[in-house]
C-alpha cells in the first residue's frame, strides 16, 4: 500500500459551511500562473445555486450561476497517464469535477491532480515480483481522496446523483 503525501497533490483549498461550499484556485497553481488562472466556485445551499467564477489572464473575468434545478447529476471522471502499451497505470492522475445538466451540456468545475499509485499488469512472474517490490515503496498523492470527499459532499448538497463525464 502506498504512502500517501498531501504535498504530491494540486487542487483547489475548499472550505465547507452550514449551507456553502467554496473553492478557490490552490496556492500552487495561483503562485505558478502568477494569478493569471484563478477560479472560485460558490455552492450555496439556501439561495440554490452554484457560483463559477473564474478570471484568466488577468482582465478576463467570467461569472456563471447556475440553479440546482438545472442541473441532472454531478460528473466525476479519473484521467490516469499510465503507459498502457507496457501494462502500467497510475503515474499521473487527474480528477475532473463538473455539473452535467439537464441540456446536456457539461460545466466544469475543479480538478485534483497529483501522483498515482503505481500498479503495474505485468504477466511475468519476474517483472511481477519487482512492481510488488516498488509498489512497496511506492509514494502518491492524496488527489483521489480529496476529490471523492469533496464530489460526494456536492452532490449530497445539491441533491443528484454522481456521474461520469462523457467529455473529460
Amino acid at each position: 500500500m502506498p504512502l500517501s503525501l498531501p504535498f504530491l497533490a494540486i487542487g483547489p483549498r475548499v472550505s465547507v459551511e452550514s449551507a456553502r461550499i467554496e473553492t478557490r484556485t490552490g496556492w500552487i497553481v495561483a503562485i505558478l500562473t502568477l494569478g493569471a488562472w484563478l477560479d472560485h466556485v460558490t455552492v450555496d445551499s439556501r439561495e440554490k445555486t452554484v457560483a463559477i467564477r473564474r478570471r484568466r489572464f488577468w482582465l478576463f473575468p467570467s461569472v456563471r450561476i447556475v440553479r440546482f434545478s438545472e442541473i441532472r447529476e454531478v460528473a466525476y471522471s479519473l484521467i490516469d497517464h499510465g503507459n498502457y502499451l507496457e501494462g502500467e497505470r497510475g503515474f499521473h492522475e487527474i480528477f475532473d469535477i463538473a455539473l452535467t445538466l439537464h441540456s446536456d451540456e457539461e460545466v466544469p468545475l475543479v480538478r485534483f491532480s497529483g501522483d498515482g499509485e503505481s500498479v503495474s499488469d505485468a504477466p511475468i512472474w519476474g517483472e511481477h515480483l519487482a512492481d510488488r517490490l516498488q509498489e512497496a515503496s511506492d509514494i502518491r498523492g492524496d488527489q483521489q481522496e480529496r476529490s471523492l470527499g469533496f464530489v460526494e459532499l456536492l452532490a449530497y448538497r445539491i441533491g443528484v446523483p454522481l456521474g461520469s463525464s462523457r467529455y473529460f
